[in-house]
């Protein structure tokens, strides 16, 4: 592979044998390309450095081999999604998602200050997926190729250079509004995602003809989730390199306890990373309560039954027992399909599986894709028939009747909220597939506005049926806050709800207090005035 990727440690150390440098410069390599935007002439006159490496160094590696290809950003809930080509061409999907940590109950005046408080990377491991789980759009493709540790890392340098040149293209007031006026098409330009993208491929190039990126902040994504296209545990070496490298004090700094690790239930490889990165968070995504249907919503759990997949659980969460507030806790996932694993002979048994077990479960509302978007197939035989195809998400009811049944038996369960469905960046989504034009998704928002209709035909620039303000001004503004807000679940608004009586009372409490003082002080200085002579 050439040019490397600078980030990937085994390639640089052996680099740096090779050309006799102790591997001590590694650390600051890093540092200074980080803190130079990739600006490899910043390692010129560092003291102790051996400048003579230089050009050999910058002809083998680069910043970041990746590009990013197209990107789109959710006009629901703000996340945006990245499709990524690799140095051999070859294509995988990122996902940033905001988070605000606001009541949707709110007003948008009230949610405004905290948006983008918080923003998780969902990133992937693999380009495509072999185990075919029939949830998830990434297992209709084939495996293509594992992600070496370099282009894993790379995700979150291209991820931040996103974010940086939104950031100054607001800061510039540059970006076009996304009106249209009397029913015409947008031009090009009217497109922010095109705006950025074209930010993005327009800045300078170095002497070298390599793209210069933005200085990396480092402040923008807290959190990294192994969720993307891949099962992680099938790139085991590559997954936890790249880990320790996102860990790293040298590199990219992210705090341990915010990545996290999600598997189908690779057995010997949860084990295994038990051992290696005991402080990663660990997600399994188990959407069944019993052995048959996992088998059949998840065909790997034909090698890795149930028993086996309990016993490694509980083996992870002996090892992190005293471990502060998590105390061992593993996220478990669970796709809600309608009619296949919602009913409440299933949430019983669900309780029944993890009853006396640390963990939180994730409810997720299946997110639809055409399960045949990636049949290549030039003949006329008709594809396979896929289960996704039936797939439908379970109602809300459904939903809130398993969620009670978990938490009234006392197992920690929430549902969560889709990110970034409009665009197919929701989770199961991902698989290089354009979401074809959804409607219904608007309607939330149309409501909002009163009625207003904001969806524009597709346009001749790929806008695609995304959201159009026919209305402007405080409609556009409107919109653009309800578009960056992500809504919480209804366990989280009610536990804000609990959080606010109690403050409540806390104030009303003091309030109490303070005038009982206020009241027993004048008392007590009229009861000493009455007792003196004369008096």
């Amino acid at each position: 592979m050439t040019p490397k990727p600078i980030f990937d440690e085994e390639l640089l150390y052996e680099f740096l044998s090779r050309v006799g440098a102790k591997s001590m410069h590694a650390n600051v390599i890093w540092k200074q390309l980080l803190d130079h935007a990739g600006d490899f002439a910043s390692l010129k006159g560092l003291p102790n450095f051996p400048e003579r490496i230089l050009p050999q160094l910058e002809h083998e590696f680069t910043y970041c081999s990746s590009k990013v290809k197209c990107l789109q950003q959710s006009r629901l809930d703000g996340t945006i999604k990245l499709l990524i080509e690799l140095f051999d061409g070859k294509e995988i999907e990122s996902v940033v998602i905001n988070h605000t940590g606001e009541d949707m109950n709110n007003t948008v005046e009230q949610q405004g200050p905290r948006v983008d408080l918080r923003k998780t990377l969902c990133v992937s491991s693999q380009v495509g997926c072999k185990l075919g789980c029939t949830f998830c759009a990434t297992g209709t493709m084939k495996l293509e190729a594992n992600l070496s540790r370099g282009e894993i890392m790379e995700q979150l340098l291209l991820a931040d250079d996103v974010l940086n040149c939104m950031r100054d293209i607001d800061a510039e007031e540059t970006s076009p509004s996304c009106s249209t006026t009397d029913g015409d098409e947008p031009e090009a330009s009217s497109n922010p995602d095109e705006i950025v993208l074209r930010r993005l491929h327009n800045n300078k190039k170095s002497s070298t003809g390599n793209k210069k990126f933005s200085h990396y902040c480092g402040r923008y994504i807290s959190n990294v989730v192994f969720m993307g296209m891949g099962e992680p545990l099938e790139n085991y070496d590559n997954v936890v390199a790249a880990l320790k490298g996102l860990t790293s004090q040298q590199r990219f700094g992210l705090a341990q306890r915010n990545c996290t690790v999600s598997t189908v239930g690779i057995v010997p490889k949860m084990k295994q990373i038990f051992e290696d990165l005991p402080n990663i968070k660990l997600a399994l995504s188990l959407h069944a309560p019993n052995q048959e249907l996992r088998k059949v919503i998840v065909p790997v759990a034909r090698k890795y039954p149930l028993p086996e997949l309990m016993e490694a659980l509980d083996d992870y969460s002996k090892r992190h027992a005293t471990d502060g507030k998590r105390k061992g806790m593993v996220m478990v996932s669970y796709i809600m399909i309608d009619g296949v694993n919602d009913s409440p002979k299933h949430a019983k048994e669900l309780v029944e599986l993890l009853k006396n077990r640390q963990v939180l479960v994730n409810l997720i509302p299946f997110n639809s894709f055409d399960p045949y978007a990636n049949n290549v197939s030039s003949s006329d035989v008709k594809p396979r028939q896929h289960p996704a195809e039936f797939y439908r998400p379970s109602e809300a009811e459904a939903i809130q009747s398993f969620l009670d049944t978990l938490t009234t038996n006392g197992i920690r369960a929430y549902e969560r909220r889709p990110h970034g469905r409009d665009i197919a960046a929701a989770c199961g989504q991902l698989a290089k597939i354009k979401k074809a034009n959804d409607e219904s998704v608007f309607e939330d928002l149309e409501d909002l506005l009163g009625g207003t209709s904001m969806m524009g035909p597709p346009s001749k620039t790929g806008n695609g049926g995304k959201l159009m303000i026919t209305n402007g001004g405080t409609a556009d503004k409107l919109v653009r806050h309800i578009n960056r807000v992500v809504p919480l679940s209804r366990e989280v608004v009610r536990k804000n709800e609990e959080v606010r009586r109690r403050r409540r009372r806390i104030k009303w409490t003091l309030t109490a207090g303070v005038c009982a003082s206020f009241f027993g002080m004048i008392a007590i200085g009229y009861m000493m005035k009455s007792k003196r002579p004369g008096n």
